[in-house]
């Protein structure tokens, strides 16, 4: 398989879009065709993954991972499109309404995701620079998401906390990660991570972000910022029922 190169911001998924895909879409009918066509999106540890879920918890909860893995990628609309599309899935129908809906669905402002993340920035910064050690934080970022910050961003972020200290240094590594989109998740997975052992900061910053993340969700209706478990869970069994 070819390899990936993880964009330096995970790509949004339009409400549509994301309805009909937990809705159509079978891991366990289509992983086989990304391997089949070669496409640039996917690593092989994103399929193995993907096929265990599925495996262990069914193509519903699959479809969550699948998705999640897939929007990680610029090109992962296109390249769903085509495997849809192949013969051997028979699902042209369901690319088609994809395509629909991707022309029909409005995409919300650059301006409100920019506004939105700095207040989530400003909610944030205080227990950030209080308890993140910035180059610890750091070092994880590049280790569960290669790529998302560029050499020059880690080396001045490195650099300021060698010179001015852990706090101005955790201030520019929030400074750097949010400007970019979908920032807030990665930093959750990034606290929680066992070689950073600061879940109980995650839950602070969650705490503090709720209601900026409600309005996000309610303006956009998008579940990007749901991390937990329980939060896969549920959109899990909304599909169920559906």
């Amino acid at each position: 398989m070819a390899s990936c190169e993880f964009p330096l911001a995970i790509q949004k998924v339009k409400p549509r879009i994301r309805e009909i895909f937990l809705e159509f879409v079978r891991p366990s009918e289509v992983l086989h065709v990304f391997h089949k066509y070669d496409l640039e999106v996917l690593t092989r540890n994103d399929i193995e993954n993907v096929a265990a879920k599925t495996k262990e918890c069914g193509d519903s909860d699959g479809a969550v991972m699948l998705l999640d893995r897939l929007r990680r990628y610029g090109n992962w609309f296109a390249c769903l499109l085509k495997v849809l599309e192949d013969p051997e899935i028979k699902q042209q129908h369901v690319a088609e309404i994809m395509r629909s809906a991707d022309r029909e669905c409005p995409v919300v402002s650059e301006t409100f995701f920019h506004e939105h993340n700095m207040e989530m920035k400003i909610a944030v910064q205080g227990p950030f620079e209080d308890f993140v050690l910035p180059q610890q934080a750091l070092r994880c970022f590049q280790k569960l998401y290669p790529g998302f910050m560029n050499d020059r961003e880690i080396s001045r972020v490195d650099l300021i906390t060698e010179k001015k200290g852990n706090c101005k240094g955790a201030n520019e590594l929030l400074d750097v990660i949010s400007h970019k989109r979908d920032w807030f998740r990665c930093l959750m997975t990034v606290l929680r991570d066992s070689s950073m052992k600061m879940g109980h900061v995650a839950s602070i910053l969650e705490k503090k972000t709720e209601s900026l993340r409600r309005e996000f969700e309610a303006r956009t209706n998008n579940n990007d910022y749901e991390t937990d478990s329980a939060s896969i869970e549920r959109r899990a069994d909304q599909t169920k029922s559906n």
